[in-house]
């Protein structure tokens, strides 16, 4: 296997798309960070646990608040933390601990707003479930495990919207309504995607290994990284789990989204196999008993059916293209090796790049009768826009090629008409 730091962005890239230095990220909230190492250490004694949790008021009160409701049914009251924990066990606690902490501390309610923070918990909390339900059937020995890692999979969205120069916001408002995947999106527009962002902070908060690789590879091919079996068994069923919250049309983010299913995914679990109308029956199981604790509503079964039959719909839209896609592509390989074989008698000109690039702009300028045209390619690293070749046909003296342009939240004008490929007209205020 890889040496981690090798899977990690750079920290000279995450903080190109911090509006803040790296030093000063954010941090996972202390009894969270805490609880997770301590459930993780075979060591360690449910009155370790309980001392933790007494140390923040408010795990302490659902705590008792959750072992005293009428789920657990028991016949007199529980008022002692220790007893609590030995009652509800490490693996519930550490849980609870996540999901009060990053519930109620990193993820406030934000209704209205294009990146809409109930939206995208609802969105972990089913890929949660569903991965832990994965997980006991296929006989990971630690489902807990997995559940945090459904949990935390895109809490590098949280990041960027909090601390990113581009908020998430600010990108779900910009970027395109086509096709497109999502992680590609953001790193043509933010510099990283989510995934490597959440990745990067989950190695300096100290989350162990198998949670951060799933958050890591979630979307991303993983085989060549040779992962002992539980690993790889962790990544597979919260990429499975995402997959399929995605086709669900229940996604992270309120936008019918298309994921892909990596072939890894495939390889380790035999999806034939799988008892899916059950694992998604305990999914809901798990996120109703969610909501009602959190009292936040999921969409309803008429809903539901909605978004599955739009999300459906789009897939097979993709389907139609990609097909008459490959159709377009046939009849022009055809063209050109009609063109190459008429050729063969003519006398040879080599391609040259820079002669078709410069008779293009040629040709557009003689076609709309600029001015000026430059071409210009996006720069990921820096996020800006560099032009690479112009056609001054004004003589104006001022030579632009490899002048930058950078990309701001306040370029939504110019990112839009890029990603949606449509012309704009961009007025410049003469100074006075």
């Amino acid at each position: 296997m890889q040496e981690i730091p090798s899977l990690l962005p750079q920290p000279k890239a995450v903080a190109a798309a911090l509006d803040r230095p790296v030093s000063e990220l954010p941090s996972l909230p202390v009894v969270a960070l805490k609880l997770l190492k301590l459930t993780s250490d075979i060591e360690s004694s449910s009155l370790d646990l309980a001392r933790v949790v007494e140390t923040d008021p408010a795990l302490t009160a659902k705590v008792l608040r959750i072992i005293n409701s009428a789920a657990y049914a028991l016949p007199r009251k529980i008022s002692s933390v220790q007893q609590a924990v030995v009652l509800l066990g490490f693996s519930t606690i550490r849980t609870l601990a996540l999901e009060v902490t990053l519930f109620e501390q990193l993820v406030p309610s934000q209704h209205g707003l294009a990146f809409d923070r109930i939206f995208f918990w609802r969105h972990c909390l089913s890929v949660a479930g569903l991965s832990m339900a994965f997980a006991e059937s296929l006989g990971h020995p630690e489902p807990q495990e997995v559940y945090v890692a459904g949990l935390l999979h895109d809490i590098g969205k949280i990041i960027l919207d909090v601390y990113g120069r581009i908020s998430y916001r600010e990108f779900l408002n910009n970027i395109s309504r086509s096709e497109g995947l999502l992680v590609e999106e953001e790193r043509a527009l933010i510099g990283l995607s989510h995934d490597e962002v959440g990745a990067f902070f989950c190695a300096e908060w100290g989350i162990p290994q198998g949670i951060m690789l799933a958050i890591r590879f979630h979307h991303q091919r993983f085989g060549h990284l040779n992962l002992p079996a539980d690993q790889a068994l962790l990544v597979a069923s919260v990429a499975l789990a995402n997959f399929i919250a995605w086709t669900q049309g229940n996604g992270s983010v309120n936008l019918l989204g298309h994921p892909i299913l990596q072939p890894e995914v495939e390889q380790i679990i035999d999806l034939e196999r799988l008892n899916l109308q059950d694992m998604i029956r305990r999914m809901e199981q798990e996120v109703k008993s969610a909501a009602d604790f959190y009292q936040f509503t999921f969409p309803s079964p008429e809903e539901q059916q909605e978004n599955l039959l739009r999300t459906n719909l789009r897939l097979a839209r993709m389907n139609t293209r990609f097909y008459y896609a490959r159709e377009r592509e046939q009849n022009q390989v055809n063209s050109e090796l009609t063109r190459m074989r008429d050729s063969l008698t003519s006398p040879h000109r080599s391609l040259d790049a820079e002669e078709i690039i410069a008779a293009t702009l040629t040709s557009i300028q003689r076609d709309f009768g600029l001015d000026r045209l430059y071409l210009m390619r996006i720069d990921h690293g820096s996020r800006s826009l560099q032009i690479t070749n112009a056609l001054d046909t004004v003589d104006s003296g001022v030579d632009l090629t490899a002048s930058t342009l950078a990309i701001t939240p306040l370029s939504g004008a110019l990112i839009s008409s890029l990603r949606n490929r449509e012309p704009i007209l961009i007025l410049r205020r003469r100074p006075r």
